[in-house]
């Protein structure tokens, strides 16, 4: 494709345009996979700024680059730079061409929201293929046919997702289930991407230290039903204050789903325990029982969202609780660890004071004995949500452990203490301080009896734990596995 052709419709500044009849057969924003014939973006990231690599890209041969303004930078004058407004949401354009917009062809069903994306979007996963055929992209890992590649962002670029879905199309996979983060959002990432389908699933205090306030973050989230052209399918938590928020914003109203609230699908008869759930789905004049092998009042609002999706395509709903019976679950939420045991360890990935609040409060009746809890914080990341999540652990735990989950370059005892902050109106709650998360974990499966729960917490399907700028190999579900081992030769 011509580097015109590529910039077609968009307003661009250059001091050669005959340079513009130049062949492009690729782009990158990622000067180290610059070279002959691919187009060199430079992105200001948050962390780096993409200006500062263009000569390296040049030296590896890009046949040109597009900057976000031709002033402050010096280049070769024979050299082909365009400036545009913005580097990023171009880029975003420019995927989209590159792979000829496979979203046209791939139906893409958005999920977003705080908690609960990747619970939804596994079922819905899951129920399409039951159904259909169906990809996946999230923060497990992303499905593309038999592929599965590793994740390391919840919304992947803008180059990567445009990829994913153009082989996909190849492979003729009619949908595709995608977790849409606030942070793809705000950066344009699925700007020029078509979705099928959305869905919300709530919206609380979570990644503040990026967007400025809730307010915020909200806005970023209600990008994704207010974007042209508008999702064919609308499905919104009515439950969810923001929830609500967005349903009056949008014209025609969405489907919506809850509990509490006037809604299109609401579950309702709920009887839950520690080895799954059942409940009942009124639908327009129509009641269906459906039965999940997850745990946690939460997962009735995963699965009606899922439901509704499968819903509005138009299969039948009692087939899609058929097949919701069989559904595996989540690597990492609520997932059960060595099941054969007289007490119960579960690993999940709740890691905002509602998350926490919502896992323990959904546990705590279940339990006929204690509630052992470990959990951390990260660190680098938003700090006013320490205090709140420690405040829900004391609430609803009779044990707490709090320890180590990814400090990043923050003190772990610094993190332990704002935590701590939020458990000191349990003057007698039994705490423990244990920033070696393993020793963490030891401590509580240690202090385990018959029947009493205990949820690992944080850090779900991760596979490693991020002190510094290193990735150390983690996995609360292994290691949980190997000290159980242990323990059990211990007593031979």
């Amino acid at each position: 494709m011509r580097l015109k052709d590529l910039l077609k419709d968009t307003f661009y500044t250059t001091k050669n345009r005959r340079l513009l009849d130049l062949e492009i057969k690729d782009v990158t924003c990622q000067s180290k996979n610059a070279g002959p014939g691919r187009l060199f973006v430079a992105i200001s990231g948050d962390a780096q700024d993409g200006h500062r690599y263009v000569a390296e890209a040049i030296e590896r041969g890009c046949p040109a680059c597009l900057v976000d303004s031709l002033a402050g930078h010096s280049f070769p004058d024979s050299f082909p730079v365009v400036a545009v407004e913005n580097t990023r949401f171009v880029f975003s354009l420019l995927s989209a061409r590159m792979f000829e917009y496979p979203a046209k062809d791939v139906k893409v069903i958005g999920i977003t929201g705080t908690n609960g994306k990747t619970t939804t979007a596994f079922l819905v996963y899951y129920l399409f293929n039951y159904f259909s055929s169906c990809g996946m992209v999230g923060t497990v890992h992303h499905r593309v046919g038999s592929q599965i590649l590793p994740s390391r962002n919840t919304t992947p670029g803008a180059y990567d997702l445009h990829w994913m879905l153009a082989q996909m199309r190849k492979m003729r996979t009619e949908y595709c289930s995608m977790e849409v983060s606030s942070h793809s959002l705000a950066q344009d990432r699925v700007a020029h991407l078509a979705f099928h389908s959305a869905i919300f699933t709530n919206l609380s205090h979570e990644h503040l230290d990026y967007h400025r306030d809730l307010e915020a973050y909200f806005r970023a989230k209600a990008k994704l039903f207010l974007k042209s052209p508008q999702p064919e399918h609308r499905i919104v938590n009515r439950d969810d204050l923001y929830g609500a928020r967005l349903f009056d914003m949008l014209a025609p109203h969405p489907v919506t789903f809850g509990l509490r609230s006037r809604a299109d699908f609401i579950g309702h008869g709920i009887r839950v325990d520690l080895k799954g759930l059942s409940f009942l789905i009124d639908v327009r004049g129509e009641t269906i029982p459906v039965k999940l092998r997850m745990p946690c009042l939460h997962n009735v609002y995963n699965a009606l969202a899922a439901f509704a999706c499968g819903y509005c395509e138009g299969w039948d709903p009692a087939d899609i609780a058929q097949a919701m019976k069989a559904f595996p679950g989540v690597p990492g939420r609520m997932e059960r660890v060595a099941p054969e045991r007289d007490f119960y360890v579960f690993v999940d990935y709740a890691h905002t004071p509602q998350a926490v609040e919502s896992v323990l409060r959904s546990v705590r009746p279940l339990a006929t004995r204690r509630v052992i809890t470990v959990f951390g914080c990260g660190g680098n990341r938003d700090s006013a949500k320490r205090a709140p999540m420690g405040k829900a652990a004391s609430r609803y735990s009779d044990i707490v452990i709090l320890t180590s989950d990814n400090p990043r370059f923050e003190n772990p005892e610094m993190i332990l203490d704002q935590i701590e902050d939020g458990l000191k109106a349990d003057a007698g709650q039994k705490v423990f301080r244990i920033s070696d998360r393993e020793e963490a974990i030891a401590k509580a499966l240690r202090l385990a009896g018959p029947e009493d729960v205990v949820l690992i917490l944080g850090k779900g399907h991760e596979r490693y734990q991020i002190v510094g700028d290193n990735h150390l190999p983690f996995d609360d579900r292994e290691v949980a596995r190997r000290i159980l081992n242990e323990r059990n030769h211990a007593y031979v």
